[in-house]
């Protein structure tokens, strides 16, 4: 079993595009049914090739009330090995691995303004059993907005509050610890202030 608990890391590593026209370098990260897109990456991940994935969540700080309607976004990772980050590209040109889960708002888990994803092993899985997978690669994960209207923080506005991912995975047959048992852990040890 090993754990990994990532924050994004940096500008690019974020973004949105309205009909394919990228914003990187934006405050938030938007996602709704009006053709607003999200990509989040994260880079350095230490996977071995051949690795089980026992569980992948995604949490992203939401910016209020107002914009938290989670509603039918479609989440797949994407089908790349070492994806490029969004300096030069838009989340709208990502190829999906086709092994999407659908986030309702009724499935999120809220605390207060933290939301967490269904989840996502067998979309991340789909990518580490790619024959050019090497540990230590990036992965991108495509928000498609489906009937959401969402604001979240982007690493550019407001460091400790960027979207994270946890993931759990092994190289035997043994599964890790559910990511449901933890929950209540992770808040505690992370500060969301800063890392």
């Amino acid at each position: 079993m090993a754990i990994i608990d990532v924050q994004i890391a940096l500008g690019d590593d974020d973004s949105y595009d309205i009909y394919g026209t990228n914003y990187p370098d934006s405050n938030y990260v938007y996602i709704s049914s009006v053709a607003y897109e999200a990509g989040l990456r994260w880079d350095n991940i230490a996977i071995d090739a051949g690795a089980t994935i026992d569980t992948c969540i995604c949490y992203i700080e939401l910016l209020n009330d107002s914009y938290n309607d989670i509603n039918n976004v479609v989440m797949d990772f994407e089908a790349a090995d070492n994806p490029a980050d969004f300096g030069s590209r838009a989340p709208s040109t990502m190829t999906p691995t086709g092994t999407s889960v659908i986030w309702n708002e009724a499935d999120a888990v809220f605390s207060p303004n933290r939301a967490d994803s269904p989840e996502l092993k067998t979309s991340l899985q789909a990518v580490i059993d790619r024959p050019g997978w090497n540990s230590g690669q990036a992965i991108a994960l495509n928000l498609d907005p489906g009937g959401a209207n969402a604001v979240f923080d982007s690493v550019n506005y407001n460091r400790g509050r960027e979207a994270s991912i946890y993931i759990d995975w092994s190289s035997g047959a043994a599964a890790g610890q559910p990511y449901s048992s933890r929950v209540q852990g992770v808040q505690g040890m992370r500060t969301w202030g800063g890392i």
